[in-house]
């Protein structure tokens, strides 16, 4: 009867444990998912030394209300630009 009682726990730790890796495994992919198109503009964003973030956009340093979160460029701490044509408005291209 012990044997099955320690048997049935190692069950249910195994479970468990398998549970929690789906848990952390949808967490991560849910945090590094973006859009593709949005590859390019990433790297320019962080090639010109700004860093690449998800938040609700801004214009002149306050958060645009209507909008929703996006990935886009914070440029010097004060904006954060969500589309790729509005970046290079900000920072033309090189």
């Amino acid at each position: 009867m012990v044997i099955k009682l320690s048997n049935l726990s190692e069950k249910k730790l195994m479970a468990l444990s398998l549970i929690f890796f789906i848990i952390i495994l949808f967490f991560i992919s849910s945090c590094t998912n973006q859009p593709k198109e949005d590859i390019e503009f990433k790297k320019k964003c962080q090639e010109a030394g700004y860093e690449w973030m998800l938040m609700n956009p801004t214009q002149d340093g306050k958060f645009i209300k209507a909008a929703k979160e996006c990935w886009g460029c914070m440029v010097g701490n004060i904006e954060h630009i969500c589309d790729k044509e509005k970046f290079y408005d900000f920072i033309p291209p090189k």
